[in-house]
């Protein structure tokens, strides 16, 4: 430990010799300084709203996708897959149900059965909506 430092106490790199103590050279293209940089990027927009979003583009350019919105579209998509799964749940048993039993019991059953399905959607869709906004709320710039 202290390889990098100087008899200042201040860093330097000592694989960027072109580097100055005190400052860390950071590729744009390294997954590891990405996030960082990003990081980096928000909590400096008050003082400087144009090198933020400059270094913001110059990120997502460089492939980067902040983790809210990698969570934002996962939820989304989990979401949509909940409300797909339950539809399809009900599609088959009113098709396959149906055929053996009688007309009026098939209606209370289907009544039934979409009333569950609907409120465990409902329960879902909220809990995901929720989350959808706290995330959404939490990447604002502030």
């Amino acid at each position: 430990m202290g390889d990098h430092l100087t008899d200042e106490g201040e860093f330097k790199s000592d694989k960027y010799e072109w580097c100055p103590p005190g400052f860390v050279a950071l590729k744009l293209t390294d997954k590891d300084a990405q996030p960082f940089l990003f990081g980096y990027a928000q909590v400096h927009r008050p003082r400087d709203r144009d090198f933020s979003d400059d270094l913001e583009t110059a990120l997502r350019t460089k492939g980067f996708v902040p983790l809210d919105e990698v969570y934002l579209r996962d939820l989304k998509h989990a979401k949509q897959a909940w409300v797909e799964i339950f539809a399809k749940r009900l599609e088959w048993l009113i098709s396959s149900e149906g055929a053996q039993r009688a007309p009026e019991q098939l209606v209370a059953y289907a009544e039934r059965l979409t009333d569950l399905c609907i409120d465990r959607i409902l329960v879902r869709c909220r809990a995901f909506d929720a989350k959808i906004d706290a995330v959404a709320d939490a990447s604002r710039p502030r």
